[in-house]
C-alpha cells in the first residue's frame, strides 16, 4: 500500500464509525503536506519508515473515499471528540480475517496531525503512526472548479 493510501486509511478509519454518514471531520488546508508512516509489527526488531510529500487535501479526500469504507465489514465505536482529540476502536472482517483498530488522531490548527492506530488480528499486532504536516503551497495550485 502507498505511503498516503496508508495515511489516509488510517485518518478514514479514525472518522468511519456510520455507515454512511460523515461524522464532523477535523479541518486540514489544502496544500504540499509531509507525510511519514512508522509501522511497528510486534516481534519484529525494527520498525518501518517511510515518507513522502505531495499536494494534498486531506479533508477532502477522507471524504471522498468515505464510501469504499463505509462498503466494508467493519463495526464502529461511536467516535469521540474533545479538544484536538478524535478516538474510536472498531473490528472488521475481511476476507475471513477479522482485525480489532484502536486509533487516535490529534490534530494541531489544521495543518498538522498525527494518527496512532493499533491493530490486532488472531496472528499479527501492530502501530502505525502517521505524521502530516502541512509545509507550505502547492507549486501548481488546481482550479477551485477542478479541485472536488
Amino acid at each position: 500500500m502507498r505511503l498516503l493510501d496508508c495515511a489516509l486509511f488510517c485518518v478514514l478509519v479514525t472518522v468511519a464509525h456510520g455507515a454512511t454518514a460523515v461524522p464532523e471531520l477535523p479541518s486540514f488546508k489544502p496544500g504540499m503536506w509531509s507525510f511519514s508512516l512508522t509501522v511497528n509489527r510486534y516481534g519484529e526488531k525494527d520498525p518501518q519508515v517511510r515518507t513522502m510529500t505531495r499536494c494534498a487535501d486531506p479533508a477532502e479526500e477522507i471524504r471522498k473515499k468515505w464510501l469504499s469504507l463505509a462498503a466494508q465489514a467493519c463495526k464502529f465505536s461511536p467516535m469521540t471528540h474533545k479538544g484536538n482529540t478524535w478516538s474510536y476502536a472498531s473490528s472488521c472482517n475481511s476476507q475471513g480475517h477479522a482485525v480489532s483498530i484502536k486509533s487516535v488522531i490529534v490534530v494541531d490548527a489544521g495543518d498538522s496531525y498525527r494518527v496512532d492506530t493499533q491493530s490486532h488480528t488472531q496472528a499479527q499486532a501492530s502501530r502505525e503512526i502517521v505524521v502530516a504536516r502541512r509545509v507550505g503551497e502547492c507549486p501548481n495550485p488546481v482550479p477551485a472548479a477542478t479541485a472536488r
